[in-house]
């Protein structure tokens, strides 16, 4: 096959031939063809010409590769360029600084993770989020804004998500929520984001200590590394560790509720006391009364003046008849008027 052979010195023509070589040759014969003599110690660019692209392609293992890469474009026009070795090093480390100073300004530019496709409420959450970092121009470098960065973000949305519809419960308690996220787009509009919780036809959870602390301990995760102790970082920052310390006193307070619950029920006594539960009534002598009330009549005809007895026991057991029940109390006596104590229903 034929070959239309042009040799350079950088930009300077030094010979051009057509020559006819086989396929299975290498392009170091080709040159070899060319200029008579073996070139040693010195780079050479060997590069074809496209006609499909219409430009000159670098043949990517000079003159080593096989010239049938040419065979579909004949005759084949193969351009050789012989390099000064200083001109190229010179170039070469021009081309590195300029490429490693564009990685460097690249590494110097916060970035943040893409947004979610909005799905559902708490895609929305997780925007916000992103939205709320770029107001506050955070981000993070190099790569890890797509590891790092979207943990971090995902971690505090389901934190967020989850005390979501319990702002009021929180503040009931002084676990307040910081204002730089109340200041999300949701919550300016006196809105919610998890509305499913009110709307929807499902059991309402209430707040669960060990939902809670799987949340922190989540944010902890990211909040103790290096990138979140930079100082753009620390005003944001400090209002996470706000939020945690408030969600942390809130679990503070779930524990004393159960360790109280679970000491009540342990306790032989009552709760109670008894004498600081009671409903006072004055009622006046009866002759007539319903047979019902007999047990507690013949209680007071054997009782002393302004004696005090506890009806407890006198009681129905059912909540509602034993409500009706003291209602409908009227008690005969020798007395004209006769004290009870009632326990509360």
């Amino acid at each position: 096959m034929w070959f239309i052979v042009a040799v350079y010195k950088e930009t300077k023509l030094l010979n051009e031939d057509a020559v006819e070589m086989e396929s299975t040759e290498t392009f170091s014969d080709l040159l070899f063809e060319v200029l008579g003599y073996d070139i040693f110690d010195q780079p050479i660019v060997v590069q074809f010409y496209n006609e499909l692209t219409k430009n000159w392609t670098n043949v990517k293992y000079g003159l080593s590769a096989n010239l049938n890469l040419c065979e579909k474009f004949q005759p084949c026009q193969v351009k050789f360029t012989l390099k000064e070795q200083e001109s190229l090093e010179k170039r070469n480390r021009q081309n590195g600084i300029n490429g490693l100073s564009k990685i460097m300004e690249t590494n110097r530019i916060p970035k943040l993770p893409k947004e979610r496709n909005f799905v559902t409420r708490h895609d929305l959450l997780y925007n916000d989020l992103i939205k709320l970092l770029k107001d506050e121009l955070l981000g993070w470098y190099g790569g890890s804004y797509e590891s790092i960065g979207s943990g971090f973000i995902k971690a505090l949305t389901d934190l967020l998500w989850y005390i979501d519809p319990h702002h009021e419960k929180l503040n009931l308690r002084s676990c307040i929520i910081p204002e730089i996220f109340l200041s999300l787009s949701q919550y300016k509009v006196k809105s919610l984001y998890n509305l499913f919780y009110y709307t929807g036809k499902h059991k309402k959870e209430q707040l669960m200590r060990e939902n809670l602390k799987d949340h922190l301990k989540a944010i902890e995760h990211f909040i103790i590394q290096p990138w979140a102790g930079q100082e753009n970082w620390k005003p944001f920052i400090s209002n996470v560790f706000e939020l945690c310390h408030n969600i942390r006193k809130y679990i503070t307070y779930l524990e004393s509720v159960n360790n109280e619950m679970i000491l009540n029920h342990s306790r032989n006594e009552p709760t109670r006391n008894l004498l600081d539960n009671i409903t006072l009534e004055i009622r006046n002598k009866q002759r007539n009364f319903n047979p019902k009330f007999k047990n507690i009549s013949d209680l007071l005809k054997d009782s002393n003046f302004y004696e005090l007895h506890l009806l407890d026991n006198y009681l129905p057991q059912e909540k509602r008849t034993r409500y009706n029940f003291i209602n409908e109390l009227n008690v005969i006596a020798h007395l004209h008027f006769i004290v009870i104590i009632m326990g509360i229903i």
